[in-house]
Formats: structure tokens, C-alpha cells, sequence
């Protein structure tokens, strides 16, 4: 089995230093003032990410719940999230230009939330519990553990860049936290190093779950399901 690199991170950081008491959202001015109320904090199962919508017309709640995670990775999984929530994603340490926000909106966070959760669930029953364990062959098991059970091409990137965003967030992190650079981030090519070409396709093929994410909130379901990371329930504004 071979070991992935150390990672040279170009962009310094502090690490997180979390306390119990600390609130998920840091910034307040980030929330609009008719929610400012009580927030959660970082020791609480369930994070309410509801706060942070702008958008008045969304109804429904935006949740997190630990419990829904393995236990050895509800502390790697809380500094992950809550620097996601927090932190600008480093995404100039990605060797080839990429769309993706330095700041994510409350909704991207779940779903974040709710592919990291899936990637921590695998390497648990594969009796790894640190991130610092992962090693190409793991990356590259998981990669076709997706493709042979996770439906279309665009869903299975989008599963695979969560664990991208995850290695982008290592100078946050304690070293036993740190992913190491997946091999699909040493090419050019992306995430395509590793799909294939665009007219790759699966016979179990599924709704990518990023389009579904704003008819989902809009109707008060934030992406719930009996194994989701996140739930939600209806509420008013």
C-alpha cells in the first residue's frame, strides 16, 4: 500500500483552537439582525446553520447532527465544519483553476457536511480513524467505491470534491486531522483524472444531490433522510 506525500502548504494558517462554548457562527454580522438570537455552540450535537440564510422565501431549518457520524471522527468532523462555516477555503492550493467558493453559503455547508460524513462512515468500517491514515490506495478505493454505488458522474465528483475540501482545510487542522493531497489534485485534469471522460455513466443513476438542494429547502426537507447529516423541520419567518 503506498502512503500519499506530505503536503507543503504554501498559505499559513492558525490552527483551530475550539472550546465547547465557542458559537458555530463566529462572525454575527454574517447573520441577518431578525436572527440574531441563540446560537449554537461548537460541544452542542446539533449545529443550526438556519441563521445564516439570506434568503427570506426559504423556509424549513438547516441543520447539522453529530450523532449521525462515527465517533472517532465527530471532533475531526466539528473543526471541518465549523471551519467551513468560518474560514475561507485555501482554494489557491489547488494546482488548476476551480470554481469553487472561498465562502460557502449555509446550504453548501450541509451538504458538505452531509458527503463528509459518508467519506468518515467508509474509512470507519474500514477500521481507519484519522485522516492522517489514508494513503493513495485508500483515496483510490473510495474513488471506485463511489463509481460502482453512487450514481451519475456529476454526483460522484461532487462527493469526491467534498473530500478535496477536506484536504484544502489541513492548516486548520491538528496533523492527525490533515488528509493528505488526493491524487486526483496532482493533474490538471481534476476529478476527470479519475472519472474518465464526461460521457461516463452508471446504471444506478440518481438526481446529482446539488441540484436538489434549494427545492429541497424551499419545501422545508433540507436534505433529509433516514442517514443524512443534516435535518431539518418546518418553520416560519
Amino acid at each position: 500500500m503506498s502512503t500519499a506525500a506530505a503536503n507543503p502548504w504554501p498559505q499559513q494558517t492558525s490552527q483551530l483552537e475550539l472550546d465547547d462554548t465557542d458559537p458555530v457562527i463566529a462572525d454575527i454580522e454574517r447573520v441577518p439582525e431578525a436572527r440574531r438570537g441563540n446560537f449554537s455552540t461548537v460541544g452542542d450535537n446539533r449545529w443550526d446553520l438556519t441563521p445564516l440564510v439570506q434568503k427570506h422565501t426559504v423556509s424549513g431549518t438547516l441543520s447539522i447532527v453529530f450523532d449521525t457520524f462515527p465517533p472517532h471522527y465527530v471532533a475531526t468532523a466539528k473543526r471541518l465544519i465549523w471551519a467551513s462555516i468560518n474560514k475561507p477555503t485555501p482554494v489557491e492550493d489547488l494546482e488548476r483553476s476551480s470554481a469553487a467558493r472561498s465562502q460557502l453559503a449555509p446550504a453548501t455547508v450541509c451538504i458538505f457536511a452531509r458527503f463528509l460524513r459518508q467519506w468518515m462512515t467508509w474509512l470507519a468500517e474500514r477500521d481507519i480513524h484519522e485522516f492522517s491514515a489514508v494513503t493513495d490506495a485508500t483515496y483510490d478505493e473510495y474513488a471506485e467505491h463511489l463509481k460502482r454505488h453512487r450514481g451519475s458522474r456529476e454526483n460522484v465528483g461532487n462527493m469526491l470534491f467534498a473530500v478535496t475540501r477536506a484536504w484544502l482545510y489541513a492548516p486548520y487542522l491538528p496533523e492527525a486531522d490533515r488528509l493528505a493531497r488526493p491524487p486526483w489534485e496532482n493533474s490538471q485534469m481534476g476529478r476527470a483524472s479519475v472519472l474518465g471522460p464526461a460521457n461516463w455513466s452508471s446504471e444506478n443513476k440518481t438526481t446529482p444531490f446539488i441540484r436538489r438542494r434549494w427545492p429541497a429547502l424551499s419545501s422545508g426537507r433540507c436534505a433529509s433522510s433516514p442517514t443524512s447529516a443534516t435535518t431539518s423541520s418546518p418553520r416560519r419567518h
